[in-house]
């Protein structure tokens, strides 16, 4: 026993983390401790009860805390603060309550309590992502941007998936029928066995189910719900003006095409402004929900541009889209599933010659 470091003035505070213990008042031995000092008069007051546990503050005036102190069976102390001992209940490290042996713990530098109770709590989040991320798969086409939609969100959830690709044109999968008998169309995620059509409702879905990386959707509700509108509208009206001017019959029907496009970047350069506030993004600092929407058409953009010898993205006419679709090319949740242009543009003009020899 330590006897020659001076006394500690004034009071102690110590930490036990444990749900089982209650106490409000009394003697040290009313919480379990053996205390080497039985003579010295000891007041304990609870003063901040919680579920895992509460701190108690003790009036030990001239007890030395640097004394040999005898911990509870069950418990490790956790710091070496002489004006301030942690001790964590090691019962509650566990799911499952664990028979401890008698433990006695000298005052020292230990942090075992602490790496315990961080390494079963990653543990548990490794399984259950594990859970969460087991038999993930993607249907999809090479040349589909909605196909490209559920793989950047898994991308940026950091989610290990198998990529299926599908030659739905020529023949349709019997896996591609099963899993979306309604449309038979890419892109499906199946998931533990379960299938997931329709790109956006599949993002939606992963940004609901995996909690690793940054969420897809705005937290606000208002947010979210301008995030689906503007979702919805680069699906029901802006695409349907850009695949109209690959299936345009006359130079007419392309010219009201390509002014369709046109107008809907005016509208989402505007958009863009007031939704991401001067970051680089939709969704702020990092990939959201309409970036993944209006981005994974970007390769088609570039393929109607090269067709008919225009400049849809003009960096003068809409600065800010024009940065953000560098920007949202390059990032690393995108870029490798992104196809060169000129292998689009060759996929494109097979499209074109299919479309225009079907019957009227």
């Amino acid at each position: 026993m330590n006897t020659s470091a001076e006394p500690l003035k004034g009071p102690m505070i110590i930490d036990i983390l444990s749900p089982q213990l209650h106490a409000t008042a009394g003697p040290s031995n009313d919480l379990g401790w053996q205390n080497p000092h039985d003579h010295l008069p000891l007041t304990v007051e609870a003063h901040n009860t919680g579920q895992l546990g509460f701190s108690t503050q003790m009036d030990f005036q001239n007890f030395n805390p640097l004394h040999e102190l005898e911990c509870p069976p069950g418990f490790a102390q956790i710091s070496t603060d002489p004006k301030k001992l942690h001790f964590i209940d090691l019962s509650h490290l566990h799911d499952q309550a664990v028979q401890h042996e008698e433990y006695s713990y000298k005052r020292q530098e230990i942090s075992q309590g602490v790496a315990a109770k961080d390494a079963m709590k990653q543990d548990r989040e490794n399984v259950n992502e594990m859970v969460e991320t087991s038999d993930v798969k993607v249907l999809g086409a090479w040349s589909s941007p909605f196909a490209w939609r559920p793989r950047i969100a898994l991308n940026l959830k950091n989610v290990d998936y198998e990529y299926l690709e599908q030659n739905y044109l020529v023949v349709k999968s019997e896996l591609l029928l099963k899993s979306n008998p309604i449309h038979k169309k890419v892109p499906v995620m199946i998931h533990n066995d379960k299938p997931i059509c329709e790109s956006l409702v599949i993002v939606q879905y992963i940004d609901e189910v995996f909690t690793s990386g940054a969420s897809i959707l705005p937290s606000d509700a208002y947010d979210r719900a301008i995030a689906r509108f503007w979702g919805a509208y680069i699906d029901d009206k802006w695409f349907s003006s850009l695949l109209a001017t690959l299936k345009a019959k006359t130079e007419e029907e392309k010219k009201t095409a390509i002014e369709g496009v046109s107008t809907g970047i005016e509208l989402l350069e505007e958009a863009f402004e007031k939704i991401s506030k001067g970051k680089d993004f939709f969704g702020g600092d990092t990939v959201g929900y309409i970036d993944i929407a209006l981005g994974a058409n970007l390769p088609w953009v570039r393929v109607v541009e090269k067709l008919n010898g225009v400049e849809l993205l003009d960096e003068t006419k809409a600065p800010n889209l024009y940065a953000w679709s560098e920007k949202f090319c390059s990032h690393p949740a995108v870029k490798d599933l992104i196809p060169e242009t000129d292998k689009l543009l060759e996929f494109a003009k097979t499209l074109i010659a299919k479309w225009s020899a079907a019957p009227q």
